[in-house]
């Protein structure tokens, strides 16, 4: 327990003494949140009250010195003075040793809840929260995965999160050079906020106590959005307050606790900003994501739709061909199989249709106050014909690949008497077959409209717009299915009809997303210009069938 002359009363666990005879404790947390799944957590410190609560959320590059930051906040909220024989620590970071290069930063997210209590230096409740280092050696991968956890946090109900009063970056102050990597992580991570928490961005500078030429410009070159620059030498934190520099370090220690006491006047008075902007930023990325997975599985689709029409129409053409010289005939058909594949990462269940077998709904999760999309009502599905209520919810989704079948002369000749009697001639069955192929190209016009509506309210709502074109998004979706489906596919005819329809999609595309962007119509006069053109300019067959 802290001295009672001091007048804060804190529980506390002593954990070590340091090379200079500090005693390092640990504040005892009472655990109030936890989600081990996405490893997000609050822990609160002191005894619980209903005073106002101010909310940090730090951002910072690994080994900017963010934790010691979050120590020495603790500490002066504590009134710790230079001259007491004991400092207070997290439990994630142990004072100034070092840790081992093969030990990571913490893999949680955590808010330090610091309940209000007598005699400290602030009069009201401050949640502190922690996000592991960017920029790590474990590169994009492990980035991704604390985006992830930062979108959880920010939009699940779970934590309540509804606002803050700062949106601190944190940097090493001693940098005297930008960095490309640490302007991808800075951009990529602002873009996760709306643009309204530009007001309360702060930059936090460590390991230094003045604002100085190197660290403005590196600021400049990276060109975070803020409104205020603090500078913190924390390194006085843990120093020894004996001995012939102990006056040094006392001057040291003065000047950090007027840069902490200037940085916590102005949060007493800041504005909260709403999380309402960031909330529905992330939502409509995430839907954007969807949205390309739907249209690149559409596309994916569309593909293998025209390639079996094709191979189906040039298999009846043969048989037909065969019958007039009264020969016998063997063939090959493309047929499409269809199979399951368990979700992985991010995401925790697909909707699938089990009467058209096919996934319609995917990604989604259980993230319901962002990206869950789970259908539900009597009307048809966006994605199938079939009623939503008619979906499962699986840890699967579906997919098709396509492999050739032999055909026999005897089923051919079945076939075809079939189709004689069902449909009269060869032309009334081909455009039964084209009608297969109809539906891909509606359903592409509709995720390319959705497409389109969500770059341009991220774009009106982000921080950081995405620069990013329709174009270029689907560009990169016709590239993948490309490459998939042509390693996939032996036989050469079909390669080169596979890479000849991917390489007009394009120009289609760019034309129905032109028309969509243009006309300032309704949706449903939109929709309806955008199927007829998909119908009438994107035909598999061509005036004589090739």
């Amino acid at each position: 327990m802290a001295d009672p002359k001091d007048g804060v009363m804190l529980a506390y666990r002593h954990f070590m003494t340091n090379e200079y005879g500090l005693q390092l404790n640990q504040p005892v947390t009472q655990l109030k949140k936890l989600d081990e799944r996405n490893q997000i957590q609050i822990l609160a410190i002191g005894k619980e009250n209903t005073k106002p609560t101010k909310a940090f959320l730090l951002i910072g590059q690994t080994g900017a010195g963010k934790t010691c930051l979050i120590n020495a906040m603790i500490n002066y909220i504590m009134k710790v003075k230079f001259e007491d024989n004991s400092r207070y620590t997290v439990k994630d970071e142990i004072g100034t040793m070092p840790k081992s290069k093969t030990e990571s930063q913490t893999e949680f997210v955590t808010g330090y809840l610091i309940y209000q209590q007598p005699g400290m230096a602030v009069d009201c409740n401050y949640l502190i929260i922690d996000t592991p280092g960017l920029g790590d050696t474990r590169g994009r991968e492990q980035q991704q995965r604390i985006k992830k956890q930062m979108e959880v946090f920010l939009t699940d109900e779970t934590f309540d999160i509804s606002e803050l009063h700062c949106l601190g970056f944190v940097v090493n102050g001693t940098i005297n050079r930008s960095h490309a990597y640490l302007k991808e992580i800075v951009m990529e991570f602002e873009s996760l906020f709306g643009n309204d928490t530009i007001k309360i961005t702060k930059i936090l500078a460590t390991h230094t106590d003045d604002d100085t030429p190197a660290v403005s410009k590196v600021l400049e070159d990276i060109n975070i959005k803020a409104d205020k620059l603090y500078t913190f030498d924390n390194g006085v934190l843990y120093c020894s307050n004996q001995g012939k520099k102990a006056r040094l370090s006392q001057m040291q220690w003065e000047i950090l606790t007027g840069k902490y006491e200037e940085f916590f006047e102005d949060m007493l008075v800041a504005k909260p900003c709403s999380l309402r902007l960031c909330k529905e930023a992330i939502k409509e990325k995430m839907n954007l994501e969807r949205s390309l997975l739907m249209l690149k599985m559409h596309i994916d689709n569309k593909v293998k739709a025209l390639l079996q029409c094709r191979n189906k129409r040039k298999l009846y053409e043969e048989y037909y061909t065969a019958m007039r010289c009264n020969e016998e005939f063997e063939g090959e058909e493309t047929i499409t199989v269809k199979e399951r594949f368990p979700i992985n990462g991010r995401f925790t269940h697909a909707h699938n249709c089990p009467a058209c077998e096919q996934t319609c709904v995917y990604p989604c999760t259980t993230f319901k106050s962002a990206f869950c999309s789970c259908p539900s009502g009597n009307k048809a599905c966006d994605f199938c014909p079939c009623s939503k209520n008619d979906h499962k919810k699986e840890g699967k989704t579906i997919k098709s690949r396509q492999e050739k079948k032999h055909v026999t002369n005897e089923e051919m000749k079945d076939r075809y008497e079939e189709a004689k009697t069902n449909m009269q001639n060869m032309e009334e069955l081909m455009g039964t077959l084209q009608e297969e192929t109809d539906h891909h190209y509606k359903q592409m016009a509709i995720y390319i409209k959705t497409i389109v509506s969500h770059i341009e309210r991220i774009n009106e709502i982000a921080r950081n717009p995405n620069r990013k074109a329709t174009e270029d998004y689907i560009s990169e979706l016709i590239g993948n299915v490309k490459e998939t489906m042509v390693r996939g596919t032996s036989d050469e005819s079909d390669r080169e009809y596979i890479t000849e329809i991917l390489h007009a999609l394009p120009e289609q595309i760019d034309q129905i997303v032109l028309k969509e962007t243009s006309k300032k119509t309704s949706i449903g006069d939109r929709f309806k210009a955008m199927t007829s053109y998909a119908k009438h300019n994107l035909n598999p067959f061509g005036r004589n069938g090739q």
